[in-house]
């Protein structure tokens, strides 16, 4: 009964956060740290997450991108997506960069004709200025930095507005907002309800010099170093701009992140304690930028595409970190190609204009994704269907024309999940079709509250369509649950100032009181008298936890930590205690219990698993392929050997003494969509399986032995 609550909530979650929610991470098109849409490459490392209110949650990224060359928060080639979001008016309208480093382009519904509108499907008036199909109108002056930014479609209820060209607030539907404030027009704070989670000061230089973030300090130190600047035009000449370098940035008591640069500006070197990655970059003389030059310029002049220009070197690319090798066999964006130490190759090709992108891994498997490449439908730029190189189609997607929302996904076995909507775009039924049936079946539907946009009634359907439970939510004023009931259990949820659950009572009156500090950290948890207690250190860090009963201490385990923020040991409330040492890349190198036995881990040259060594010295082994994991060895010389079939599936396993025979072997066999169908455990004893067309097994065979299983509407075994 709980359980199935449980579920309930999770899915309500998901349905009612998630059409709304705005992830506010930048995610860039690469490959491994190669651009798939530009001559660069890309690092990022989150440096903390704001615990504003649970939707409006800021993590603090700080994002290297090998073309950037004007100065901002971190100098030259770093930006702080988050906080450094802008709206700039350009001709005819402005350029949004979003708090996740999206770029929307917005123009004037007044300087397009009513064709251009009702090609972008613009037939309402919303505000002055839209962005075709996308989930954003803006209101603004051209001649100005002030803009106001709504959230249409999946994103109805956010605002962003923007003065003087600089974020000032971000409202969420829920009606919880962030205030930015700035002093002599650099930002000093990000506030909610008038506390700042996230701090800003600055050297006399007004370079930055330190973030807090939920009362956590990261410093940064930059040095002066020159960037270099290729023209664009074949009058355009080379420069050498003098600019900032971040060099370091950390917390106190951590090893810093430390970086260093070429003469030409670009990030050659990562290191954080032991651990270093060394980075080599491309380099593009003046000579050989203006040979390039000329060729697309006489290129143009005989309308020849620009795209098919051999170039000798492209400042910028990646050549080799730590992990790969880079080469880039068209010269086109988006074509990549990396070796690892091992030599094995995965590749990338990336067709913008056709909307085609291949990848084939180490592996050797090739899956190539289509994407809609329609500029008068909603859907341009999503997944169309995704093949694998068997040329089996392993996914399609269907979308509504109007709002891009999907409205059916389809599996590679053929079967059907279908989705509806209303006129708000609010989900109101799912239902499914099996490969092997006419038509679609109801499986669950959604009813919404005059002007909610989120459920109020989940209901689950029989095939007939008929609800046979439903789940009920009632909200406050912000949206959020705070009473849910399946007709079995319910739950009544009460907040604290900011969002975050203060009180759960379950339907028999039992209830769970949750405690957090200025920072919205959780400190107590407390249920039927049992408290958990949770201490952190100044680098937000939990380094005690405690269960306590009417005052008496039940456990506790307290943490430590080493100079990267890994664990090294827990220690119990009788002192007993677990150790780790790590290696220069966080991995676990040695576990010391508390009985004072230990056990080695070691690695390959790939990062895999290699050899583990026991309390007693013995060591078992394990060798890898392409496929996955080659062979194990026991400290005495047994083997279980693996082999894999063309396409990568486990085949074979053999048991086996080194040098010596096979003593047994078991064999797996396989149906067209890579369900194990067989497995032969030696010559006079095997077991066959059977799959209905959603992959639950529905018979199972051994040695003569038959089993039978039949499931209900809802997946459930009968």
């Amino acid at each position: 009964m709980k359980f199935t609550l449980v579920f309930s909530f999770i899915l309500f979650s998901l349905l009612s956060a998630g059409a709304q929610q705005i992830d506010f991470v930048q995610n860039k098109n690469s490959f491994g740290k190669a651009s798939l849409t530009s001559d660069s490459y890309y690092v990022n490392y989150i440096l903390g997450v704001a615990n504003f209110s649970p939707e409006l949650r800021l993590p603090i990224q700080i994002c290297y991108n090998s073309s950037l060359k004007e100065e901002g928060l971190l100098g030259a080639g770093w930006k702080i997506p988050q906080l450094e979001s802008s709206a700039i008016p350009e001709e005819g309208g402005a350029v949004w960069t979003t708090p996740w480093g999206e770029k929307v382009f917005f123009y004037s519904r007044r300087s397009v004709s009513r064709d251009v509108l009702d090609f972008y499907n613009e037939r309402e008036r919303e505000n002055v200025y839209f962005s075709p199909f996308a989930d954003w109108t803006a209101n603004g002056r051209a001649d100005s930095g002030s803009w106001t930014i709504y959230g249409r479609k999946n994103m109805r209820g956010w605002k962003f507005v923007y003065v003087d060209a600089k974020l000032r607030k971000i409202e969420a539907p829920s009606g919880q907002s962030l205030d930015f404030a700035y002093e002599n027009a650099r930002l000093v704070s990000v506030e909610q309800r008038g506390r700042a989670f996230v701090s800003l000061k600055y050297n006399e230089d007004k370079s930055l010099s330190e973030i807090l973030i939920n009362g956590v300090s990261n410093k940064f130190v930059f040095i002066d170093g020159k960037v270099q600047i290729l023209p664009e035009t074949l009058a355009g000449k080379e420069e050498h701009l003098d600019s900032k370098l971040l060099k370091r940035v950390g917390r106190d008591g951590l090893n810093p992140l430390e970086f260093s640069y070429d003469n030409a500006g670009y990030l050659t070197r990562i290191k954080r304690g032991d651990c270093v990655e060394n980075i080599s970059v491309e380099h593009e003389s003046l000579a050989q930028r203006k040979d390039y030059l000329r060729k697309a310029a006489a290129a143009k002049k005989a309308n020849k595409s620009v795209n098919n220009i051999k170039r000798e070197a492209v400042a910028g690319r990646i050549i080799e970190d730590s992990t790969y090798k880079y080469s880039y066999p068209s010269d086109k964006c988006g074509n990549i190609r990396l070796s690892n130490k091992l030599g094995e190759v995965a590749t990338f090709e990336f067709d913008s204009q056709r909307g085609i992108a291949k990848h084939t891994d180490f592996s050797g498997k090739t899956y190539t994704t289509y994407y809609f490449m329609r500029y008068d439908v909603a859907y341009n730029g999503k997944v169309r269907q995704i093949v694998d190189g068997r040329k089996r189609v392993l996914a399609s997607y269907r979308y509504d024309k109007d709002t891009g929302k999907i409205t059916r996904y389809r599996d590679k076995a053929k079967n059907d999940v279908n989705f509806k909507y209303d006129s708000r775009g609010n989900l109101v039924l799912i239902s499914k079709r099996a490969a092997d049936e006419d038509g679609a079946l109801p499986v669950r539907s959604f009813s919404y509250n005059k002007g909610n946009l989120r459920p109020a009634k989940i209901n689950e359907l029989d095939e007939r369509g008929k609800i046979v439970k439903t789940v009920s939510v009632q909200y406050d004023s912000e949206l959020r649950p705070v009473y849910i009931d399946d007709g079995r259990n319910a739950l009544k949820i009460s907040y604290n100032f900011y969002g975050y659950p203060a009180r759960v009572v379950d339907a028999f009156g039992a209830e769970t009181i949750y405690t957090y500090d200025a920072y919205n950290r959780q400190i107590a948890r407390v249920h039927n008298g049992i408290g958990l207690y949770t201490n952190y250190d100044k680098n937000g860090l939990p380094v005690k936890s405690r269960f306590e009963f009417g005052g008496e201490l039940l456990s506790s385990v307290d943490v430590s930590y080493d100079k990267n923020g890994a664990p090294v040991s827990y220690k119990d409330q009788d002192g007993l205690e677990k150790k780790y040492e790590r290696d220069e890349f966080g991995r676990i190198a040695k576990e010391a219990f508390p009985d004072s036995t230990e056990v080695k881990y070691s690695y390959d040259i790939l990062g895999r698993l290699a050899l583990v060594t026991d309390q007693n010295g013995h060591g078992i082994e394990f060798g890898w392929n392409k496929c996955g994991l080659d062979y194990r060895r026991t400290p005495v010389g047994q083997i279980a050997q693996n082999v894999y079939d063309e396409y990568g599936r486990l085949s074979q396993v053999d048991s086996k003494f080194e040098n010596g025979s096979t003593d047994r072997s078991f064999k797996y066999g396989y149906d067209a969509l890579d369900r194990l169908t067989n497995i032969s455990y030696g010559p006079a004893e095997n077991e066959t399986l059977r799959y209905d067309t959603w992959g639950r097994i529905i018979e199972k065979s051994k040695n003569g032995l038959v089993s039978k299983f039949k499931y209900d509407h809802f997946g459930r075994l009968v």
